[in-house]
């Protein structure tokens, strides 16, 4: 299920997409964007949330292929969901310890925060349900709904690994 680039030295190899996520937001930080788009703080938490939640459904399609995981539907969508929001949960820890030692202002306010954690949730919870469906095709959906599904994963994932896992979906042989 997991192609050669997943082999266990590798793993870490996935988590690039969240590292990305991390590098871009101090660069923002830096550069001052978040002053500019008063916006763009939700976005990156959805955005965190997806890259997190990316990279542990690949971790988990690894571990499946190669110990004979076997998760139904409802426990890969929960448990990588709930990884998803400790990640969260520990970015809100950091901000807090930023703002506590360095006196600036990431947490504006409780309803931030919260707000801040439901972006990481739902995003995470919107990449697990949307690469889970594109992995249906496997259980027996076919491939018209296969084709699409590739269609849409290739216009919303944009991440090199995703090729990757494009390839062992066989969807560039349509």
């Amino acid at each position: 299920m997991i192609s050669a680039i997943y082999e266990s030295r590798n793993i870490l190899k996935l988590f690039i997409f969240p590292f990305m996520v991390f590098v871009v937001n101090y660069a923002f930080v830096f550069l001052g964007v978040y002053d500019l788009l008063n916006n763009l703080g939700m976005m990156m938490h959805f955005l965190g949330g997806i890259s997190a939640g990316y990279s542990f459904f690949l971790v988990l399609s690894y571990f499946e292929s190669e110990y004979s995981l076997k998760l139904n539907r409802f426990f890969t969508i929960l448990f990588v969901t709930s990884l998803v929001a400790f990640i969260a949960v520990l970015w809100e820890f950091y901000e807090f310890a930023v703002d506590y030692f360095f006196g600036t202002n990431w947490q504006a306010s409780l309803g931030d925060t919260m707000l801040d954690l439901l972006l990481g949730i739902v995003g995470g919870l919107f990449i697990v349900l949307f690469l889970w469906g594109v992995n249906m095709f496997e259980y027996g959906f076919g491939k018209i709904v296969n084709r699409r599904q590739c269609f849409l994963a290739r216009l919303i994932i944009s991440n090199f690994y995703a090729v990757e896992f494009f390839k062992m979906h066989n969807c560039f042989q349509h």
